[in-house]
């Protein structure tokens, strides 16, 4: 929400509503951008460029245009303000990323070649992960970066 700073409202061109949660058509939208963000991310050279180009300013259009899901709304802002939000009734949306993952157990993917400490084949040899967004044990010693902390959208 406060990457989108467009002018939203009933007699402007873009329209969003505040509940936005409430359309499935959004949601399965922004759960789709949120996906291939999670995925491009993680590409270094162009994997945020392609990610605006190919995903979110295709579907940011079409949630905003005034015969989108958000067509009838009446909800508004100004010019640079974030788009109108009402927060989800809590337990709407549960964080599923860590379910079989290790994502919320304090392990981190290593910054090489994006396996966590514990799965494959390090669990299996017993090796671990020196220290958070680190290499693994096979990628010890290679220059790494650090992974990017993992967020919803």
């Amino acid at each position: 929400m406060p990457i989108h700073r467009r002018k939203v409202g009933p007699r402007g061109s873009r329209r969003w509503a505040a509940e936005w949660w409430c359309s499935a058509e959004a949601i399965s939208r922004l759960e789709s951008l949120w996906r291939s963000w999670e995925h491009l991310r993680l590409d270094p050279a162009t994997g945020m460029s392609v990610w605006w180009r190919d995903h979110a300013d295709h579907h940011m259009q079409i949630l905003f245009d005034p015969e989108g899901p958000f067509g009838s709304s009446q909800d508004e802002n100004k010019a640079g303000q974030p788009l109108p939000c009402t927060a989800p009734p809590e337990g709407l949306f549960p964080d599923l990323r860590g379910e079989g993952t290790g994502l919320h157990d304090g392990r981190e993917a290593c910054a090489r070649c994006r396996e966590r400490p514990g799965t494959g084949a390090e669990a299996e040899q017993g090796k671990g992960q020196e220290g958070p967004g680190g290499p693994c044990s096979p990628c010890q010693g290679e220059e790494t970066a650090r992974t990017p902390p993992v967020g919803p959208y």
